[in-house]
């Protein structure tokens, strides 16, 4: 699934799309086999090693990825928390397990409203108002506009979600989205973008440390005191670094603390610029 983020219009991966939206509108063809996907939906869990998650860093703006919510990235500083009981995790298990069955059995023809109390969609005007204010913020770093930009329907869902877990009422028609099940679902997202940006290396601090460590490598190497392009450190191969947008993003962060010079080349006779990187060489006289 990580493999079929880097593949634009992949058959495949809109297949998967569809389904975990709940609209897959065809049968998927795989050569002479026809699968029964109309109509159908899916949920995806799995696992991956953060080494894995490190290789795609640069091409995680991908609709397939962005459906995919983060439960756990492993820290190389974790924090120590309180496990639950054996007996309270088998009755969350329980009652999940009855709302997937009255979900899947719901008749769809007759649609019920779900509607939240006057502080709840207060709350949910504010959130929504908040995360627009962040994709703008964010417009120049697209993976991040991306991230912001689905995260109030998630805070929706999981706010209904929470609300059938604080009543268990199983009937529709008797829910109601109260302003706690709005707030837990806004603090259970916030701590989702948290580990979404550490296991991307999209965290601040840790693009700082990425961007050094890139700066480490090109002193060291044979690019250290001429100009370069991205295409030249790719091709180094070094790890962590094999990605051009990946690459590209690192230079232009040190390019901000003027530890890397950059111009591009002249266009005059027609085509796109090159762009041109070098290290300030202040640094390798120190």
């Amino acid at each position: 699934i990580l493999k079929l983020s880097q593949k634009p219009g992949d058959v495949f991966k809109e297949l998967l799309i569809e389904l975990m939206d709940g609209n897959s509108r065809s049968n998927h063809v795989d050569g002479h086999r026809t699968y029964k996907t109309k109509g159908k939906k899916a949920g995806l869990l799995g696992c991956t090693q953060p080494d894995t998650l490190e290789k795609i860093v640069g091409f995680v703006n991908d609709g397939l990825i962005q459906r995919f919510s983060l439960i756990a990235f492993c820290e190389k500083n974790k924090v120590a928390q309180d496990a639950m009981s054996d007996t309270h995790v088998d009755g969350c298990l329980t009652l999940w397990e009855k709302i997937i069955e009255k979900l899947t059995t719901f008749n769809f023809k007759d649609w019920e409203v779900i509607l939240p109390t006057k502080d709840a969609e207060a709350s949910l005007r504010q959130i929504k108002a908040d995360y627009e204010s962040k994709m703008a913020e964010e417009s120049d770093r697209p993976i991040i506009e991306g991230l912001y930009g689905k995260r109030f329907p998630f805070i929706a869902s999981v706010s209904l979600v929470n609300a059938f877990f604080r009543t268990k009422k199983l009937n529709f028609s008797e829910l109601t989205i109260e302003l706690e099940d709005v707030e837990c679902a806004a603090e259970y997202v916030e701590f989702n973008e948290v580990h979404f940006k550490n296991a991307f290396g999209l965290n601040e601090t840790k693009r700082e440390a990425k961007a050094l460590e890139l700066l480490e490598r090109l002193i060291s190497s044979n690019l250290a005191s001429k100009s370069f392009t991205v295409s030249q450190v790719i091709k180094k191969e070094w790890r962590g670094f094999k990605g051009a947008a990946l690459v590209e993003s690192l230079l232009g962060m040190l390019n901000q603390y003027q530890l890397i010079d950059k111009r591009s080349s002249d266009s005059s006779l027609g085509g796109r610029p090159t762009v041109y990187w070098k290290i300030n060489q202040d640094l390798l006289e120190v």
